[in-house]
């Protein structure tokens, strides 16, 4: 090795030893925070305490595939239930829903009586599904995920709904909350096996509520 490359190798390797504790403590430097979403707009303006759902501005609505083309949709109607909610404590929030699976229609009768019988919804033995709300979590301005478990056909199993709030309609600001939820369960895990592979696993439902202030 010549005098020249010697000079050159020392030079390279001193520069090499300058950049390295900036590269290794840019490198390890933590990443910045991610700050959660806010409280939901809505959520804010309203009061703490217990808010009851309204039967009659309540309403599940579901919609399954079948032979890979064509869709059933129905209707759970006449839910029941409460909301404990204090805004500025999250963790409190407790929902309890119940539907009456005696209640699902659709726009055949004769189906109607399928999704009622065995092999289904099996309403003679289990009459009603019922959701439980165990967390909410902001996901937007007027939006959040509500972690729960939903029980129908005697099993319990976890559901997620994506959620959206806004004043009932005619009602004073505070005096009521006004949801539209969604969310995908698989029927299968309920036991609910029948017309399988024809009919989709995959069931999809969405939930219009109103819940008002009951104090």
């Amino acid at each position: 090795m010549t005098c020249r490359n010697r000079i050159a190798l020392v030079l390279a390797l001193a520069s090499s030893a300058a950049v390295l504790p900036g590269s290794l403590a840019l490198a390890q430097a933590p990443a910045a925070a991610v700050a959660a979403p806010a409280l939901p707009a809505m959520l804010q303006s309203l009061p703490a305490g217990r808010y009851v759902v309204d039967p009659a501005q309540t309403v599940a609505r579901f919609k399954v595939r079948y032979l890979g083309v064509n869709h059933v949709e129905g209707t759970v109607p006449g839910a029941s239930g409460t909301i404990m909610l204090d805004p500025a404590n999250l963790e409190t929030m407790a929902l309890d829903v119940v539907m009456p699976a005696t209640a699902i229609a659709t726009q055949d009768g004769t189906f109607d009586d399928e999704l009622k019988g065995p092999g289904l919804f099996d309403v003679a033995h289990y009459p009603t599904i019922r959701f439980l709300g165990r967390r909410l979590v902001p996901t937007g301005p007027n939006a959040a995920r509500i972690e729960g478990e939903v029980t129908m056909h005697g099993v319990t199993r976890p559901l997620l709904l994506d959620a959206t709030f806004a004043d009932p309609a005619g009602a004073a600001p505070g005096a009521g909350l006004a949801v539209n939820a969604s969310g995908v369960v698989h029927r299968s895990e309920f036991g609910m096996t029948k017309f399988a592979p024809f009919v989709s696993d995959d069931v999809r439902i969405t939930i219009t509520a109103v819940l008002n202030r009951a104090g």
